[in-house]
């Protein structure tokens, strides 16, 4: 009966049959758990600013709407790029599957590692696109209005805002905030920056 001999053991750091060494694996993980750490902190930022993000005074309803929907998007996206990145950092597969069919190990993790940070750049683009909408001049809306002609108590006036509402009325009273009307119905008070448009006419 001949001697068994054992079949010597793979040194360390040696590759798997399709390629993918255990050093490389590891730091491929340690390095998504690296990114893993700044979308975190990234996801926090994005959250922190939806939470006192408000449209400039002046700004027209469709733009803040829009830096809103982009704050919404930007936080998405990082949740989703996150939960890709984690799948490298954290991999929750089965060793021993990843054992019996190791081609392509590195390549497709390296793939998904990619994706998930270009995710998190896009996330941030979108962020700073909504700020964007924050930094519009306040005085957008004067600048639309009528004639420009100002402003004065005692005379008649049709007045726009932003949401084509109008009102035509004698001007009461001119503060820094708000206008004050009296139309045929009632008193109103219109926010100075919501005024889109204002027409002086002879009378109502």
């Amino acid at each position: 009966m001949g001697a068994t001999v054992d079949s010597p053991s793979p040194p360390a750091g040696a590759s798997t049959p399709g390629g993918a060494s255990a050093e490389e694996l590891e730091a491929l993980s340690a390095s998504a758990r690296g990114w893993h750490r700044i979308q975190l902190a990234v996801l926090g930022f994005i959250g922190f600013c939806g939470i006192l993000w408000e449209g400039a005074a002046g700004t027209p309803s469709a733009v803040q709407y829009a830096g809103l929907v982009l704050i919404v998007a930007a936080f998405v996206l990082a949740v989703v790029s996150i939960l890709v990145v984690g799948q490298v950092a954290h991999p929750v597969g089965d060793p021993a599957a990843d054992a019996a069919e190791p081609a392509g190990i590195v390549t497709r993790r390296t793939r998904r590692l990619r994706r998930g940070i270009w995710g998190t750049y896009l996330a941030v683009a979108l962020l700073v696109l909504a700020t964007l909408s924050s930094w519009l001049p306040s005085d957008v809306a004067d600048d639309n209005a009528g004639d420009g002609a100002p402003l004065a108590g005692g005379e008649d006036v049709v007045v726009v805002d932003v949401e084509d509402q109008s009102w035509c009325g004698e001007v009461i009273d001119v503060a820094e905030q708000v206008v004050q009307l009296r139309t045929a119905a009632d008193t109103v008070e219109v926010r100075r920056d919501q005024i889109a448009v204002v027409h002086p006419v002879g009378s109502c």
